[in-house]
């Protein structure tokens, strides 16, 4: 069979389109108003994301420096937590701070695999709320997600925050009010 150049590119333009991620982008989910760019935010540290009985250790201190990174990008002052907290914990800390917002991640899913070798595609699914820390209104919930591809031309591992980055941060800009 004779290739053609033309034949070559399309086959070699839809080999690589399977080797980044799919991602998947927020679902509609609970927005009660914009947030501004002036305010200031505290985020929690979730529970170590899980697998079946398997622990990703130091997978909720990730997703706190993932999040805090998405939030800086749009706000001046962002804090952290450094220990696992509930909201109300969270709430409290925040207040403590004189902050205007509690940032709540909850990691529902955490599954890193080794694609490169297995062709399984690694998966991460969290929560994330923002509740006002003056009224405990909640501001903002939605879950945020994805999976890697299985092709991939790599025997490297895919982690589950590099499929979490672009969704997150499109979601925490979309928080935010346009040119705040």
């Amino acid at each position: 069979m004779i290739f053609t150049r033309r034949s070559v590119l399309i086959a070699s333009s839809a080999l690589l389109a399977g080797c980044g991620g799919s991602y998947s982008r927020p679902a509609a989910g609970v927005q009660a108003r914009r947030l501004s760019s002036q305010a200031s935010f505290y985020v929690a540290m979730p529970s170590d994301g899980r697998y079946g009985s398997r622990v990703y250790s130091g997978s909720g201190a990730t997703v706190v420096q993932m999040v805090r990174g998405a939030l800086l990008k749009q706000a001046r002052r962002v804090e952290v937590g450094n220990a696992v907290e509930t909201q109300d914990a969270a709430l409290q800390s925040a207040r403590a701070k004189g902050l205007n917002y509690a940032v709540v991640p909850t990691i529902t899913h955490w599954e890193q695999r080794r694609t490169g070798w297995s062709g399984m595609p690694s998966r991460v699914e969290m929560i994330l709320e923002v509740v006002d820390v003056g009224s405990g209104e909640l501001v903002a919930k939605n879950t945020i997600g994805g999976n890697s591809t299985s092709v991939t031309f790599s025997w490297r591992s895919t982690h589950p925050e590099d499929v979490l980055r672009e969704p997150l941060e499109t979601y925490v800009a979309s928080l935010f009010a346009s040119g705040a």
